[in-house]
């Protein structure tokens, strides 16, 4: 915007009045312009302030489901580790069990290794082969899926339910329909021999 400037050189009062209005509107648009210019100014830095935010936000983000994803193929391997060590030549049976395990029973791959490697340590120790423990432990899982489906919990509560069930510990079985008491136990092995 040009605003251009009249200066009379014969110095009488309409010139320098005419001088002195010209002066003032060209102030006035330099004010103009320098608050356009300010605020432009904030504009373009309050947006480089969000954008910096934003990026930020979407950083910090980015780095907490990269620790989650890395802590889950951690545990994964951690779980497959584990089964391969209890079921030794068995454990492909285990594994292949485990890969169906989200489908057929909701639960992820390292929940169904991480339980069925847990049951299968414990029957182990009591002395069960590694054949009869993998078919046992896997059987356990099932169960596990049925009596949280049945009962409206969740497969965690059930599997350390029955876990604890296997090394004598009944009350937890209990909240699942599952009464076993000393005399019914002794029973049952007479009955099997």
């Amino acid at each position: 915007m040009a605003v251009g400037v009249n200066i009379v050189s014969d110095f009488d009062s309409k010139g320098i009045k005419k001088a002195i209005s010209d002066f003032q509107k060209l102030e006035g648009a330099g004010n103009k312009a320098t608050f356009g210019l300010r605020t432009f100014d904030k504009a373009v830095t309050n947006g480089i302030k969000n954008l910096a935010k934003f990026g930020a936000v979407a950083a910090v983000a980015a780095g907490v489901i990269g620790k989650q994803l890395i802590d889950a193929a951690s545990d994964l391997e951690e779980s497959q580790s584990k089964v391969n060590v209890v079921f030794g030549e068995s454990a492909k049976a285990v594994t292949d069990f485990a890969s169906t395990a989200a489908t057929s029973m909701g639960i992820s791959k390292q929940a169904a290794l991480e339980a069925t490697g847990t049951y299968g340590n414990l029957l182990q120790a009591f002395g069960v082969a590694q054949p009869q423990a993998v078919e046992m432990s896997t059987t356990l899982v099932q169960l596990a899926g049925d009596l949280a489906s049945f009962n409206n919990t969740s497969v965690d509560d059930a599997i350390q339910a029955l876990r604890s069930g296997l090394s004598g510990e009944t009350e937890p079985l209990k909240r699942f329909g599952v009464a076993i008491n000393d005399v019914r136990l002794k029973q049952e092995a007479l009955n099997l021999g």
